[in-house]
């Protein structure tokens, strides 16, 4: 299928697209059903998935099987350090068919799309912080806690690590542009980075898992909403599945079906900023649904070198950065 016509104005920030979002401009034909939960990945090693689940740190304030306080969701997770990769190597040894793990995880990123003031909408605001607009198509009273849940989600994480804003999150205006996020009960998906703006629906998350391929997530509801929707941020941001990566392990991909690693279109300019990054959010080899609280510290890494770090966040990432082409 060939790309939407993308049109930059050279003068301005204007952006058009000629026809519907494509396969090679969002995640919608990848975002699939296959992402592998802890039991899973641990072959069936009580043992071992016990061991995951302590590095995962999934500490009593997050209990997986309850409602989050949307309140305090945001400390909760700045509470929370991003999951260093190495740091979890003898249970991933034994789980991923004893493939090493070396000591700086991959980032997988489509340079192409990355906000910036000159190829966007995205405004600069205070302290440099690149504005990015969200609102939500298809809002109702009956959904406000969930939306609330996916901004606190944001908030505690990409907005958090990065020198990033959303503004906004009201009902889409017919101009609107930025993230416009469809209430939908289908697999969720987003378009990759700046290719937003010019959609006039460029994200879709679930609320209700009534889909039969969203069936998990029934019993760990707000879990789910606050994991996809970091991980759909994440594509919003620019960042691409991790098991698309050309240095995806023999022990990863043998865990997925061959339809879910795919390679992105040149047009994304896809880059490697690091080593293969296991437990990165965006990476379907490791549970990023039914247990996933945090980002990693490669995710972060990542965002940071294209977006910045913002003033006052004392975290430092571990993660060096080996930009490849």
């Amino acid at each position: 299928m060939a790309p939407a016509l993308l049109i930059v104005s050279t003068l301005g920030s204007t952006l058009l697209a000629a026809d519907a979002i494509t396969p090679e401009r969002s995640s919608k034909e990848k975002d699939s059903e296959v992402q592998l939960r802890l039991s899973e990945i641990a072959g069936g090693n009580a043992e071992t998935q016990a061991a995951l689940e302590i590095a995962l740190r999934l500490a009593p304030k997050f209990d997986v099987g309850r409602a989050f306080d949307e309140k305090t969701l945001i400390q909760q997770l700045r509470d929370s350090p991003p999951l260093q990769a190495y740091a979890l190597k003898k249970v991933t040894e034994t789980s991923l068919e004893a493939t090493p793990l070396v000591k700086r995880p991959r980032a997988y990123v489509a340079s192409a799309t990355i906000w910036r003031t000159d190829n966007s909408q995205a405004k600069e605001g205070p302290a440099g912080r690149l504005q990015i607009e969200v609102c939500w198509i298809n809002p109702s009273p009956a959904t406000d806690r969930a939306q609330n849940l996916v901004r606190a989600s944001v908030r505690g994480t990409w907005e958090y690590y990065g020198k990033v804003s959303f503004l906004g999150w009201k009902k889409c205006k017919e101009d609107a542009v930025g993230i416009k996020i469809l209430i939908s009960d289908e697999r969720p998906w987003s378009v990759y980075g700046r290719y937003s703006d010019p959609e006039t629906q460029s994200m879709v998350l679930n609320f209700t898992f009534n889909d039969v391929s969203m069936h998990g997530c029934k019993d760990r509801v707000d879990l789910c909403i606050h994991s996809i929707a970091v991980h759909e941020f994440g594509h919003a941001l620019g960042l691409l599945h991790e098991q698309d990566s050309p240095d995806t392990p023999p022990a990863c991909k043998a865990k997925l079906k061959p339809a879910d690693i795919q390679t992105p279109a040149a047009s994304l300019i896809a880059r490697m900023l690091t080593d293969w990054d296991e437990v990165s959010v965006m990476n379907y080899c490791f549970d990023i649904y039914s247990q996933r609280i945090q980002l990693s510290d490669c995710d972060v890494a990542a965002y940071q070198h294209f977006y910045g770090k913002p003033p006052g966040n004392p975290y430092q990432t571990a993660c060096p950065i080996i930009l490849s082409p």
